[in-house]
């Protein structure tokens, strides 16, 4: 860990490691809508299907957010 109010080399790696695992979810949140609209009874193909629905945004702000809090820790504790 770095000093308080600082980040170092090793507080970096950490936070992208993390930032890496808790894009799964969003991953997996997003290809689930997509293939929930692809499998309905009688779908055409539409490129606009791809495009996120609601609950996708807000998980994609909620990463944002999450990314910024552990950000925000890291930066504000230290040894």
């Amino acid at each position: 860990m770095s000093k308080r109010f600082t980040l170092n080399k090793a507080d970096m790696i950490a936070w992208v490691k993390n930032a890496l695992w808790f894009t799964a979810p969003v991953l997996l949140i997003y290809f689930g809508s997509v293939i929930s609209i692809f499998s309905a009874q009688g779908y055409v193909f539409n490129i606009k299907d791809f495009i996120p629905n609601n609950l996708t945004v807000v998980a994609m702000w909620l990463w944002v957010l999450n990314r910024i809090v552990d950000a925000l820790r890291r930066f504000v504790t230290g040894k």
